[in-house]
């Protein structure tokens, strides 16, 4: 039958009508659809670390975003780092969910019986224990990383789905929000669900002028600005329902320095030997091990240092390893500090003083109070209002699989915080 011989259908009114809400309910339910944020069931995890923000910084002064998370969500009392309290050993433990004596970063700075002298925190090869980007992308998620220690190349040939190379201190955190914000607009097919950044806290200026600077207040203000855009940006895309934002610092910082050079002090006794030093850590590697006894002899006169041969670390500081830990580590109490290696490190250790300037250090025993960092959340699976006592940097891998329904790291040994496992 021709177009233009059809015969015309008849509907009845009813009918009519029926057909037209349905179209009308299908319309609308569209636009709803289209409204909605993601889906909880595809939750998305932001994990922002401020280097060096010791637990107590928090208090002093009114940081809008910050109180946000305390009022709206959880604050620990502190949060415990790992032995050294030092950036690129507690970094790792956040990711991988473990001790330095077995994911290997033994400190920002070590020696490697094969390998040489670490620094390499670009290096994800020198990491033996598996970081949450791999284990979230082993698992179907998509991450992405805008620095963060052994982010930066591949881990056993597997990476974050979105990386930001090569590190650069002195981005600004503005740029850190525009790409995390350009990151949570792509389309949900290739959007990360993992997003991991750090930025500078209040490690510099507290090294440079000391912890109790009312810099470092003021370092933090301008970092919770920014915090504050993220949080903008989720209210109005109505995100909360499927997002959360964890932010944590590896270590916090003691006051002052007196300055200690256990290589000099060893030279000067007749036993050359390499110094790795991590601050109020330092390990000792002897040129010839048959010098032990007069070495361990020479370095008890050091004041305020408790002496460990490598098979006497004590087990709570997880730091021994045959191939990695010196014959020697040294454990020094603030104000005490091992020299640096760097020069202007140094010069600025020697002339501070002369301006009645104290520095800051870090890297002691974990356990001392000033070495304890923050840890805070805010949105999805987290509880109103929540006061946590003391919590542990090597817990932040398990509580963020646990926020993306996935497995931990597989060496993780940490306990979620937050989530479906809490």
């Amino acid at each position: 039958m021709s177009p233009s011989t059809a015969v015309p259908i008849r509907r009845s009114a009813a009918a009519v009508a029926l057909a037209a809400g349905l179209t009308l309910a299908v319309f609308v339910s569209l636009l709803a659809s289209a409204a909605e944020p993601a889906s909880a069931e595809k939750p998305t995890v932001i994990v922002l670390s401020w280097d060096g923000v010791r637990h107590d910084y928090l208090d002093r002064r009114d940081f809008p975003a910050l109180g946000r998370m305390e009022r709206d969500g959880v604050r620990a009392e502190r949060m415990i780092s790992v032995a050294p309290s030092s950036t690129f050993p507690a970094h790792v433990s956040m990711a991988t969910g473990t001790h330095p004596d077995r994911h290997g970063i033994l400190g920002n700075r070590f020696i490697d019986s094969e390998r040489g002298l670490y620094h390499h925190p670009d290096d994800a090869s020198w990491i033996e224990a598996e970081p949450v980007w791999i284990a979230a992308e082993r698992q179907g998620v998509r991450s992405a990383v805008f620095f963060w220690v052994g982010a930066e190349s591949d881990w056993q040939g597997a990476r974050a789905t979105y990386r930001i190379t090569p590190f650069d201190d002195e981005t600004s955190e503005s740029s850190k929000v525009d790409q995390i914000l350009e990151w949570l607009t792509l389309p949900e097919s290739e959007r990360p669900r993992l997003i991991m950044s750090w930025w500078q806290g209040g490690d510099r200026v507290g090294h440079l002028l000391g912890p109790d600077s009312d810099a470092v207040a003021e370092r933090l203000l301008e970092q919770d600005e920014q915090l504050a855009r993220l949080f903008a940006f989720l209210d109005k895309e109505q995100r909360w329902l499927d997002t959360t934002v964890i932010l944590v610092s590896d270590h916090g910082m003691a006051a002052g320095i007196e300055l200690l050079w256990p290589e000099r002090l060893l030279e000067d006794a007749g036993i050359p030997a390499s110094v790795a030093s991590n601050g109020g850590m330092a390990h000792i590697y002897l040129e010839n091990p048959e010098q032990a006894s007069a070495a361990r002899r020479t370095l008890e006169s050091l004041p305020h240092v408790a002496v460990f041969a490598r098979s006497e670390i004590p087990q709570r500081l997880r730091l021994f390893r045959p191939d990695r830990s010196g014959d020697f580590l040294l454990v020094a109490e603030p104000p005490y500090a091992f020299r640096q290696s760097k020069g202007w490190q140094r010069l600025l250790i020697w002339i501070s003083p002369l301006f009645g300037v104290k520095l800051g250090v870090h890297g002691y025993d974990p356990q001392h109070p000033d070495m304890a960092g923050v840890f805070a959340a805010l949105g999805r699976g987290v509880p109103r209002g929540r006061r946590l006592g003391e919590v542990h940097v090597i817990d932040i891998a398990a509580t963020i699989a646990s926020l993306l329904g996935i497995d931990p790291p597989l060496q993780s040994e940490g306990v979620a915080q937050l989530g479906d496992s809490e």
